[in-house]
């Protein structure tokens, strides 16, 4: 689809595919602000779309002293709002880099600064978003020890409810993942009503209905309506 050569993209981790179908990713040393001597960029985050191909969405360190991060060394997450979640290794306010998110435009925007105490510095391998819409990640140093933390970030991201396996046919059993579960009132397989048993306030099983079709799992709890955050998709 596209070759990294000549332009020192170095991406390290795989794509995901955005809300519009594109593929997103991050690359090390791609982009057009120049963070060392072999002219090499400082990251940049970039898409694939089946009708234009590769663009660069944005460049890492193009504001004046880095605020904004550089070298993202790290899988982007695709977040239950539908925009992208990353983290920089370098740069930031503080020099020990960043979690970034970024809109399926481009539009980015630094959310955290990490110093190096005590909350860790240069942050790699990516981030995951837990169901109650907490995000994780690492850093590879700093902290107490200085080798490095385990951290949570909390950013107003709405729950979501995760399931395994994330596809079968009508009369599959599926474990529905989840936070305050404990008082459910229904299950819904786009729309379509299935039966369900509750095994504690983070855990339940549902079974896919007969008529059901491929879309978004709604479980309605004692807070409200809660989806998951991809379509299950029904096997005929």
């Amino acid at each position: 689809i596209y070759s990294f050569v000549g332009d020192g993209g170095a991406p390290v981790y795989p794509v995901v595919p955005g809300p519009n179908g594109n593929l997103y990713g991050a690359a090390t040393d791609g982009g057009t602000a120049m963070c060392s001597y072999l002219e090499h960029g400082c990251g940049d985050v970039y898409q694939v779309s089946p009708e234009s191909g590769y663009s660069t969405l944005y460049s890492f360190c193009t504001q004046e002293f880095c605020p904004d991060g550089a070298y993202p060394e790290c899988m982007l997450l695709l977040a239950t709002d539908e925009n992208l979640y990353g983290t920089t290794s370098t740069g930031g306010l503080d020099g020990g880099g960043t979690i970034f998110s970024v809109t399926p435009s481009g539009t980015v925007q630094t959310l955290y600064n990490f110093d190096g105490f005590p909350a860790g510095g240069a942050p790699v391998g990516g981030l995951i978003q837990a169901t109650d819409g907490t995000i994780y990640g690492t850093t590879s140093n700093g902290g107490s020890s200085n080798q490095g933390t385990i951290f949570s970030f909390s950013s107003g991201l709405l729950p979501f409810i995760g399931a395994v396996p994330a596809e079968g046919g009508v009369g599959t059993r599926v474990l529905l993942l989840g936070s305050n579960l404990t008082g459910t009132t229904s299950v819904t397989f786009n729309g379509v009503a299935a039966d369900f048993t509750v095994l504690s306030g983070t855990a339940m099983t549902a079974t896919v209905p007969a008529g059901s079709t491929t879309g978004k799992i709604e479980v309605t709890t004692s807070n409200g309506p809660v989806s998951s955050k991809t379509s299950f998709v029904v096997l005929e």
